[in-house]
């Protein structure tokens, strides 16, 4: 039964439409190029490595997102990043990390890397400051290895409380013009690196009253159409290889089924339709508190793909599990094979995810 059932999975696999399809044996490494998971360990000796090869080479996990947790000096996390990106892996992984500067910045000067400031800090510095810090940052990134950043941010600093957003500093300001500005200067310097890049949080974190890393944040009253701008700008001009989708409830906009964006399929539906974009969507962590107090991450994991989400993200920080990535694609087989989750929506994924790495490869070669 089980094995019809691959057959069908792998026969459907040769109709999809990118010709990656083809080479996938089996449908785990169809399911696991859809997960992005984090990992413990930061030698290559360590036990979450050497998990995280093991679910690189045999196509359970199709990208490893790093924390600091992973990182002690340039010389180690290089090694262990080259270490990751295994020959024997049908596809190369996304090798992810957040790197904005400012607040947010897993490559440190204690670790031997430049210190780079936050956006706000930039924005204040001009634009030919701002070309030159991106291209230092995009080096270091560059030079660790990593070939995913996930930023930049392009929510809009509507409340300076904001203690996610407007009080760290991470925003580029309150013109969408001006946002959508900066950010384009990251992305480009990002692309001369080699590197993806992912905007966020969609669809805009900036006007909330609270985190949604500590508890479902309600925006129905506060978010402005404005912070759909610059998602919108970047997007006519090219300038998206992925939007990462974030856990913000808004009642009159896109949770009228009471979810938040990262599970609502109407989230999706404004990033398609309305801003015509077709690059991959990732979910923001499905460990946040936000999706976890409510959701067990089983759930998370197949209400993000439903939904229209082209990657699930679980950091594996909050939460720790050490099978993480084993244990999404079984749910997401069982989901399948239940008729929870649609498979040809799931190639359309497959393929998104395939052609980012197809472009990020070509990038990479043209250096």
């Amino acid at each position: 039964m089980a094995s019809a059932f691959a057959n069908a999975v792998l026969s459907a696999m040769a109709q999809a439409s990118c010709i990656e399809a083809k080479s996938v044996t089996s449908p785990h490494q169809l399911y696991g190029q859809l997960v992005m998971v984090g990992f413990t360990g930061s030698v290559i000796s360590h036990r979450g490595v050497k998990q995280a090869l093991l679910d690189i080479e045999e196509g359970y996990a199709g990208g490893l997102v790093f924390f600091g947790r992973n990182i002690s000096n340039v010389k180690q996390i290089r090694a262990l990043t080259d270490h990751l990106k295994p020959d024997t892996a049908l596809f190369t992984p996304f090798l992810a990390i957040d790197e904005e500067g400012g607040k947010v910045e897993r490559l440190t000067q204690r670790q031997g890397f430049a210190k780079h400031p936050s956006a706000a800090a930039i924005v204040s510095r001009g634009p030919k400051a701002a070309r030159e810090i991106y291209a230092s940052m995009a080096g270091d990134v560059a030079a660790a290895g990593f070939n995913f950043n996930l930023g930049p941010v392009v929510d809009l600093n509507l409340r300076k409380n904001n203690p996610v957003i407007g009080s760290l500093g991470r925003s580029f300001g309150s013109d969408p013009e001006v946002v959508a500005e900066y950010a384009q200067m990251f992305v480009e310097a990002h692309r001369k690196a080699g590197i993806a890049t992912a905007l966020k949080h969609f669809p805009g974190h900036g006007s909330s009253r609270t985190d949604s890393h500590k508890s479902v944040v309600n925006v129905t009253s506060d978010w402005r159409e404005q912070e759909l701008q610059p998602y919108r700008e970047l997007i006519r001009d090219d300038m998206a290889d992925a939007v990462m989708i974030t856990h913000l409830v808004n009642h009159k906009r896109w949770s009228k089924d009471n979810l938040p964006a990262t599970l609502s399929g109407e989230a999706v539906i404004i990033l398609r339709q309305e801003l015509d974009f077709d690059g991959v969507v990732l979910s923001d962590d499905l460990q946040m508190e936000a999706v976890a107090g409510d959701y067990s991450l089983a759930s998370a994991i197949v209400r993000a793909l439903d939904a229209g989400n082209d990657i699930v993200l679980i950091g594996n920080v909050l939460r720790h599990q050490p099978d993480v990535a084993r244990f999404t694609v079984g749910v997401i087989e069982n989901a399948v094979a239940s008729g929870e989750l649609n498979l040809a929506r799931l190639e359309e994924s497959f393929c998104r995810v395939i052609a980012l790495k197809r472009t990020l490869a070509q990038r990479r070669q043209q250096r």
